[in-house]
């Protein structure tokens, strides 16, 4: 019964908490004006937001700027897309990268992935083919669908990193979880042939597959390299692999 009771009080606490919450969003300016008097950093972002709303932008980077310095991820954030797109007279890509780099540092990942495309894009002045590269890689956790295979193409083409196919192989496959490989048939040719790579007629199978859903579809090369696994690859591991592929195509399609 004593179980009983603090259950509902934590229920009824919750509930409490829930009700004097303060909404943000659906406060009026005033509120929010006294609020941003007292450093309460969430008011100065919606006054931000919302002079954003307004396309008041020399406002919106005031409010955002005085949120920043209070460590506010997301206005660091905003302050980055507003300088990277140009809304402001004195933007510029360097101050668009810093308040990106502090967005991401003070947890919003988002921002990694947005810094990975402006270096994947070359918009960074005086990026260097490693910075790209690694920025690619912070992506990865993100936004897998996209950078996966952008990662996998450095380390296919040695671009910011060092050349290594096995590691490309490894992204490709990881890429293929979400999206098709348009260079399959490469890829089916590298495993078949064991081409600086180990030898894997399963992967190889498994590429085979992916390249029929490509460009390279009715080339020869794949016909002849995928009837040769057939009779190499036992029933069974091709069913699975089969499988295994339709189950990533109902993500991608």
């Amino acid at each position: 019964m004593k179980l009983t009771h603090f259950l509902l009080l934590i229920i009824l606490l919750m509930a409490s908490l829930s009700l004097n919450a303060f909404d943000y969003w659906e406060a009026d300016r005033e509120e929010l004006l006294v609020l941003s008097e007292d450093g309460d950093v969430e008011a100065i972002y919606v006054l931000g937001i919302s002079s954003m709303e307004d396309e008041d932008y020399v406002a919106a980077e005031k409010w955002f700027l005085q949120a920043a310095k209070l460590d506010h991820n997301f206005s660091h954030y905003e302050l980055g897309e507003m300088y990277i797109k140009n809304m402001l007279p004195e933007s510029s890509p360097e101050k668009a990268i810093m308040h990106l780099h502090k967005a991401g540092e003070l947890g919003y990942k988002d921002a990694y992935q947005r810094l990975g495309r402006l270096y994947d894009d070359g918009k960074v002045p005086g990026q260097t083919d490693e910075e790209t590269f690694y920025w690619a890689m912070q992506g990865t956790d993100s936004f897998p669908d996209f950078f996966s295979i952008t990662v996998a193409n450095y380390y296919h083409t040695g671009y910011g990193v060092e050349q290594n196919l096995p590691e490309a192989l490894r992204w490709y496959f990881n890429a293929a979880r979400f999206r098709r490989v348009d260079n399959a048939l490469e890829l089916a040719t590298l495993c078949y042939e064991g081409i600086e790579v180990d030898q894997d007629p399963e992967m190889a199978y498994f590429w085979c597959l992916m390249a029929e859903h490509t460009a390279a579809k009715n080339d020869p090369a794949l016909a002849e390299i995928s009837s040769k696994l057939e009779q190499l690859i036992d029933a069974e591991t091709r069913t699975a692999t089969r499988a295994m592929l339709k189950e990533m195509q109902e993500y991608w399609q």
